[in-house]
């Protein structure tokens, strides 16, 4: 309430405050440049430079537009009013911790402070000898004469190298006047870790003419080479297991894991340390500097619907916004819910584009087959029209029928969601004003996301943003209407790249990215991810940044600043340095070297000190449950997880084979069993095996769904191709006329569009003629379906066989016909003259298509099989059931049709059973390019 008083003083804070924020902004032009360009001068160290000339022309002009409130005009204002501290008695000391660098001008700008009030600075030096003369051996190369080279030493090797930060920023806080108290606490040379903080501190060198000698035992200095991020780890979780076994005293909270880029491991650290299961060995952790979209499921939820705008709402891009656990729970659905979805959008033809007129506005053709709408339309007419409609078109659109009772609900859940995310991208593109976007994202989020307790506060951080949003707005009073890229872009920055400040020092293992102010006193301090060329990161500076084409020192340098974090990193570790990098290739086993930092470390450990260990650099087996972390050949490998301990096991045993599913026949089935049903017994002979697990055990082997094509058909293929045409044949048989059922087809979404699928549609009908004309002239007359009831002994055959035209049973398939072709009419014709009826024919037909060479080419020819009358048809099933069929339900039926088929076939073709045999196994067994299981 102070400050109100005095309005001066407001507006002095109000510049600090903007200085304090350009304290971590990118300043790409010095103020003395800023001062001269307003003069219409250019800076001499510019004067040559084709770039300042064009942005001293920019300058200018954002001035002449936005007026002089910038950096330099601060800079002048702030030196002009603060002497007005001094007469403030609130004011007399300003404190700055945790800095390891400041430009040029921030010191000033502290200096200039320093005048009226105390201005302390509170700085980490790694060395307490004067250490501004000391130079890097890439210094020491770029001196011009040896006459140079005579003032300068290198003092320590990692200081000199890793320090030149630091060093920079030391000697020019010494140019200003200043008293300096000093506080430096010497650690104990015990450990290898210490002797090396000792030797930074006292500035000397390894010596190798006089290296220390360091026990085989040492772990205070460790490098572990691993073959992924993953690796990285896993190997970390036991070696923090192993310290706090060792030492009782070891607490999570005095564990520090730090990395360059904290996105690329976070999930391998949930994976690994979020799902131990043996609770004495989980280690409570917190992951910070994640940056919240990446973090949160909601907000990634959100981003995706707005991303929607720029797709072409493929199915995989509208139903993974559905897939989304806030997402569901807004809608009410389920994953079984989202399966049958899947199936709805499959059946239907759904592919992408809301509608005709989306796809016009992408300068396509305007056709509504596969689009969302075109698709929802036939889900809903499906469930308001009689199945009695099937193959009707109703308004052109074709019902699908395939919808029962509850199902309805989740149509209904289906069509709300589809209806409002297109309202949604459709308003999304008009723009506005910021206040009104806040509105409009704030009813995204209500209408498509129900946060529950773990997301709740995401969806607070994301209105609070928004409300920010618009309070800057009003501050700058900035009413002009803005477009979504741009608000989009404005999101990104904060929920993308801001990391979020959280879950740091909870009182339990700290992961976190590598960041100034990061590197205090831990008992255990380690770094992952020291991979060669991600760590120092890259610097890669704009063309036109006039500050890194004339550098001075104090300038910003990533690389400079990430060798200064890591000695600062080497010099916060109190007992334990921990080292890790991707050393070996994943895919060849190839050394990969480390950082460049992590290798001068080795060099300055091998040239001062005598490792009594074969090999300092720890590298770890490709796989966890590899038996070198058990076998205790080398004690530096091990492993806690019982898990890996049992595979690791199960490697080095000797090999047996494996024990069959089932080794001892099953109880006899229940006398039910003896009723068969035709189509049971046909499924029992297509494959027993699968009959038995299914019908018998209950065992289901579940089946991967495949992935729903993304793209209209541009051509017909594969199943597709092979059911339209079995259709076509099914139909022209029942008497449709084949033109008229193109409306159907097209309507379905199974034909390309426009005069492609008119072409592929006549060429389908043209080519099934002459098996059409081949199965007509054998269907004389229709016969009523014949229900069957065959006793034999104590087994019973029940079904009907209703395939039966004047002499024949007949079935036939507009394709090469398979095994189960022939045991379905095999078993029906056994059936068939079995019955006692005189009247019924003796005779079955099988039509499908044979591959025939002719010319050189080959083509599918029609092809007749006719089955005649068998005398011994009742004892032939006695023995398919009593010897077969009865016995595949106790054990396991050796019968293998498609084998069996192939071998027959050998042998009625060249009689030579060794050939017989091989195609019959490579029929069983198939072979690189073909699985035939």
């Amino acid at each position: 309430g102070y400050l109100q008083d005095d309005m001066e003083e407001v507006k002095m804070f109000q510049l600090a405050w903007r200085l304090a924020e350009i304290f971590d902004n990118y300043v790409m032009y010095r103020p003395t440049w800023i001062a001269d360009w307003e003069n219409g001068q250019q800076p001499n160290v510019l004067k040559k430079d084709f770039q300042a000339r064009w942005q001293a022309l920019l300058w200018r002009a954002i001035v002449a537009r936005h007026g002089t409130q910038h950096l330099a005009k601060l800079r002048a204002e702030f030196f002009r009013k603060v002497q007005h501290l001094a007469k403030n008695p609130r004011f007399q000391r300003i404190s700055v911790f945790g800095i390891s660098t400041l430009p040029s001008f921030h010191l000033e700008v502290l200096a200039e402070m320093g005048r009226n009030i105390d201005v302390h600075v509170f700085l980490v030096n790694p060395c307490q000898i004067y250490w501004g003369d000391i130079v890097s051996d890439g210094e020491m190369a770029h001196k011009k004469t040896p006459e140079d080279l005579q003032y300068f030493d290198k003092g320590n090797t990692l200081l000199a190298s890793m320090g030149k930060m630091g060093r920079d920023f030391m000697d020019m806080l010494n140019e200003y006047p200043h008293a300096a108290h000093e506080y430096f606490e010497k650690p104990s040379e015990e450990t290898l870790l210490h002797c090396i903080q000792s030797d930074i501190l006292e500035l000397r060198d390894a010596n190798e003419a006089r290296k220390i000698a360091i026990e085989a035992d040492d772990e205070s200095v460790q490098i572990h080479a691993c073959h992924s991020p993953l690796r990285e780890v896993e190997v970390l979780h036991d070696q923090l297991l192993l310290l706090f076994e060792q030492n009782k005293d070891l607490l999570p909270k005095d564990v520090l894991v730090m990395m360059p880029d904290i996105e690329k491991y976070a999930p391998f650290i949930e994976a690994v340390f979020d799902t131990t299961p043996e609770e004495h060995k989980r280690i409570p952790f917190s992951i910070a500097d994640r940056n919240l979209r990446n973090e949160s499921a909601l907000i990634e939820s959100f981003f995706a619907i707005l991303a929607l705008n720029t797709s072409r709402f493929s199915v995989s891009e509208v139903l993974g916004v559905l897939e989304g656990e806030a997402v569901q729970r807004r809608f009410g659905l389920t994953e079984p819910d989202l399966e049958l979805i899947w199936h709805w959008i499959d059946e239907t033809g759904i592919r992408w584009g809301i509608d005709k007129a989306d796809k016009q506005r992408r300068d396509l053709p305007a056709f509504d087959e596969n689009t969302w709408r075109a698709g929802l339309k036939r889900l809903l007419l499906g469930y308001a029209l009689p199945k009695s409609s099937k193959d009707t078109l109703f308004e052109g659109i074709l019902p699908f029928n395939d919808i029962e009772g509850s199902e309805t609900l989740i149509l209904g859940k289906l069509v709300a969601f589809i209806e409002n995310l297109f309202e949604t991208i459709e308003a999304s593109e008009q723009a506005r004003p910021l206040s009104e976007w806040s509105n409009f994202l704030t009813d995204v989020l209500d209408r498509f996301l129900s946060p529950d307790e773990d997301s709740e506060l995401d969806a607070q951080k994301l209105r609070h943003l928004l409300n920010s949003m618009v309070e800057n707005a009003n501050l700058a009073k900035f009413n002009a209407e803005v477009s979504r890229e741009m608000v989009l872009a404005y999101l990104r920055h904060f929920l993308e790249q801001e990391p979020q400040q959280t879950a740091f020092l909870t009182g339990s293992v700290s992961f976190c990215a590598m960041l100034p102010m990061r590197s205090i006193p831990f008992k255990v301090l380690c770094l992952l991810g020291m991979d060669d060329q991600a760590y120092p990161r890259p610097n890669k500076p704009l063309g036109f940044d006039l500050v890194a084409k004339n550098p001075r020192r104090g300038d910003r340098s990533r690389r400079n600043n990430d060798r200064y974090l890591f000695l600062e990193t080497l010099l916060s570790a109190r007992e334990v340095f921990y080292l890790s990098y991707v050393g070996q290739s994943i895919q060849d086993n190839t050394i990969i070297p480390p950082s460049v930092l992590v290798s001068e470390l080795l060099d300055y450990v091998n040239k001062g000190f005598l490792i009594q260990k074969e090999n300092f650099v720890i590298q770890h087996p490709l796989q966890a449950f590899s038996p070198r972390y058990f076998n205790g050949i080398d004690k530096r490998l091990f492993s806690f997880s019982s898990d890996y301990c049992t595979a690791s096991r199960a490697l080095v045993q000797e090999r047996r084979a494996a024990k069959g599913f089932i080794v001892e026949a099953l109880p006899e089935p229940d006398k039910e069993w003896k009723n068969v049903e035709i189509h049971r017994l046909i499924s029992f002979l297509k494959n027993p095996i699968e009959f038995l697990l299914k019908q018998r055990l209950g065992i289901v082997l579940s089946e991967e769904n495949e992935e729903i094509a993304e793209t209209e058909p541009f051509e017909l293929k594969g199943l597709a191709y092979y059911k339209l045409n079995q259709t076509l044949v099914e139909k022209q048989l029942e008497g449709v006329d084949l033109q008229d059922y193109q409306s159907i087809v097209k309507a379905s979404g199974l034909l390309p569009h426009g005069e492609i699928g008119d072409y592929a549609y006549s060429e389908m009908i043209t080519k099934i003629q002459p098996f059409v004309e081949q199965v007509q002239s054998f269907k004389k007359q229709k016969r009523d379906t014949i229900a069957v009831k065959l006793k034999l002994r104590e087994m019973l055959i029940t079904g009907h066989l209703n395939k039966l035209w004047g002499n024949h049973l007949i079935h036939y398939r507009y394709a090469t016909l398979k095994t189960k072709d022939y045991i379905q009419i095999w078993i029906e014709h056994l059936i068939l003259n079995s019955l006692k009826d005189q009247d019924l024919p003796r005779h079955s037909l099988l039509i499908g298509l044979e591959k025939k060479t002719v010319g050189g080419k080959v083509v599918k020819k029609v092809k007749v099989w006719e089955y005649q009358p068998v005398e011994n048809s009742e004892e032939i099933l006695e023995t398919l059931l009593h010897s077969y069929y009865w016995q595949g339900l106790i054990q396991p039926l050796h019968f293998f049709p498609d084998s069996s088929l192939s071998f027959a076939e050998s042998m009625k073709k060249d009689r030579n059973e060794e050939n017989a045999f091989e195609k019959a196994l490579y029929k069983w067994q198939g072979n690189q390019n073909v699985w035939q299981m």
